[in-house]
């Protein structure tokens, strides 16, 4: 049998001193359109997902993704996203967070560069990438003698794997409309205020009819949608992460009054605020960093949620 000797002169991604980390893994279940978190973002987490069962709806940048078994997800630091399954379907997912991410022309906790495709199909090498989160959420969840360190090397092996595969998709990258480009980097930044279609459309200088329509074909909700989701999904970061008081929370992410809040956070999730908060950090027993609704099993680091 023929012997392939190994190549070693490549130097690595990944600065020696200072490689990427593993700040959590989870596995997810979503079931019958559970919605997991409105649009949100982490500023200081690059987030992996890989779809092993079912279908989901991932929203990404504004683009509308409807995943399948197979699908790999890339979630840069501070893009906004968001995570739902599909009516009548279920989906299971393994998600790993990555700090300390640190890639040669791209910003801190990057993986993939502004404007790649952030769905990738693993096709033939599913089963390759399944074995890799699979191993990584057993090290992790159940650590035995040097469980720490091989969860870090594949971790490394991982995103590598994820690299590799971005760049062999890059010939079919889907360029990003400007014009939604805009007018999301508009709302991402000014949602908060009260902010109107005209203003939203004229980012892009068209007007408020077509902004709409272009706007909900690209990403799935017209602007103000968009806008109401974008609060919704901050809220509920501040409510798991912080101890600032319902009212303030309203005050803080766009309401006109705590009553308004309410009912809008109680349409989209299911739950009134104070029940949100009160589920969800009873259920990851008391820990608040990413905590995401839904059924999840999740490991890190520390052996606490993600």
């Amino acid at each position: 049998m023929p012997q392939i000797p190994a190549a070693h002169k490549q130097p690595s991604c990944f600065p020696a001193d200072h490689p990427p980390r593993l700040a959590y893994v989870c596995l997810w279940t979503f079931e019958n359109g559970t919605m997991a978190r409105t649009m949100h973002r982490h500023s200081d987490i690059c987030e992996v997902l890989l779809t092993v069962e079912g279908r989901g709806v991932h929203t990404i940048n504004g683009q509308r993704y409807r995943t399948e078994r197979g699908d790999l997800l890339i979630y840069n630091s501070s893009v906004v996203h968001e995570d739902n399954s599909q009516p009548g379907c279920s989906e299971r997912t393994y998600c790993c967070g990555v700090e300390n991410l640190h890639l040669t022309g791209l910003a801190e906790n990057c993986l993939l560069p502004r404007g790649a495709e952030l769905r990738l199909r693993t096709g033939a090498r599913f089963s390759e990438f399944e074995t890799m989160f699979r191993l990584i959420y057993e090290h992790t969840a159940q650590p035995r003698l040097h469980s720490n360190e091989i969860a870090q090397q594949l971790l490394l092996s991982l995103l590598l794997m994820i690299m590799q595969l971005g760049h062999e998709a890059a010939e079919s990258e889907r360029p990003e409309s400007a014009q939604v480009d805009l007018m999301r980097g508009y709302i991402d930044t000014h949602y908060a205020e009260d902010i109107s279609l005209e203003q939203i459309a004229a980012q892009a200088g068209i007007s408020a009819y077509y902004a709409s329509h272009l706007f909900k074909e690209y990403c799935g909700y017209s602007p103000m949608q968009y806008t109401i989701r974008r609060r919704i999904g901050e809220a509920q970061s501040l409510l798991l992460l912080s101890s600032m008081s319902v009212t303030q929370i309203a005050a803080q992410t766009g309401f006109d009054s705590p009553n308004h809040f309410s009912t809008i956070f109680s349409k989209h999730t299911g739950y009134s605020p104070s029940a949100y908060r009160k589920t969800f950090l009873r259920s990851n027993g008391g820990e608040t960093r990413n905590e995401t609704p839904g059924k999840k099993n999740t490991a890190s680091r520390s052996g606490a949620g993600g």
